[in-house]
């Protein structure tokens, strides 16, 4: 998800805003076929554009998605939402709590599938004081279908250059 996914973020988060959408982060998680990593986000955020984050295959990688909205997201299929204050089942998360200490006061994860039905992790987070209204939660919703799209070819085309590169690199020259 390297160059034009970052572009496209940025484009996203820029539009939102134009919008009136009170959006402050955009973030993504891919599961890549890498033998160091499980997945692969972006992060855009307001004020520092976006960037690229690899997780690592480790118990604090798997605790950490396992205390997501993320994988309550991926699991159920359904958009969630957490607005901070409003005290529940997603209080204690280790997400929510970062972000909550980084000023946010509204979170929205939405599951993004591709085309073969695996499902990944889209989220949208606001520092505005009364968070997303109820319609940019549902839009969310309706982005998330052309951004899985735009995400999985990515996606492939970087698996496939991987692949490439690593059997084509043990090709002698002149083979």
């Amino acid at each position: 998800m390297l160059g034009r996914p970052c572009r496209i973020f940025a484009v996203l988060g820029e539009h939102l805003q134009a919008l009136g959408i009170e959006v402050d982060r955009i973030s993504t998680g891919i599961s890549i076929l890498d033998p160091n990593y499980h997945g692969e986000g972006l992060i855009w955020e307001r004020g520092v554009g976006p960037r690229v984050r690899y997780f690592e295959r480790t118990p604090d990688t798997s605790e950490s998605y396992n205390q997501s909205l993320w994988k309550r997201s991926i699991e159920t299929g359904q958009t969630i939402r957490h607005k901070f204050g409003h005290h529940d089942e997603f209080d204690q998360l280790m997400i929510i709590q970062e972000l909550k200490d980084q000023g946010y006061t509204d979170y929205v994860a939405v599951p993004m599938t591709f085309s073969d039905g695996e499902v990944h992790g889209l989220a949208f987070a606001s520092r505005a004081p009364d968070g997303f209204k109820d319609e940019d939660v549902a839009l969310f919703d309706q982005i998330s279908a052309p951004l899985s799209l735009i995400c999985e070819l990515f996606n492939s085309r970087q698996a496939s250059e991987s692949i490439l590169n690593t059997y084509l690199a043990h090709v002698p020259d002149g083979g």
